[in-house]
């Protein structure tokens, strides 16, 4: 069975696999132009706020630095993207 991030049972091959995902979502989020980032990050930031829902891990702080990152590179898109997010959501981001 494979591990999983919310019981912190995640191996660090995984967590280190996790992060190239990040770096993938972050490569495709910079290409996009700043119209559609608001649409993109209203996918990539449910998943990976679902990340930060457990113990204090690797996962957990690679996730809260990508986050990070997004608010900081474009924080119309990223206010507009958290806004939309359901209540239980945005009060996990906050």
């Amino acid at each position: 069975m494979a591990p999983l991030v919310n019981n912190g049972s995640i191996s660090e091959p995984h967590a280190v696999a996790i992060g190239e995902v990040w770096k993938a979502f972050s490569a495709l989020f910079a290409s996009v132009a700043e119209d559609y980032k608001a649409r993109l990050l209203g996918v990539f930031l449910p998943t990976i706020t679902l990340l930060l829902s457990n113990p204090q891990t690797a996962v957990t702080n690679q996730s809260v630095r990508e986050l990070l990152m997004y608010a900081l590179a474009s924080p119309a898109a990223f206010k507009e993207a958290a806004g939309k997010l359901d209540p239980t959501m945005r009060e996990l981001l906050e």
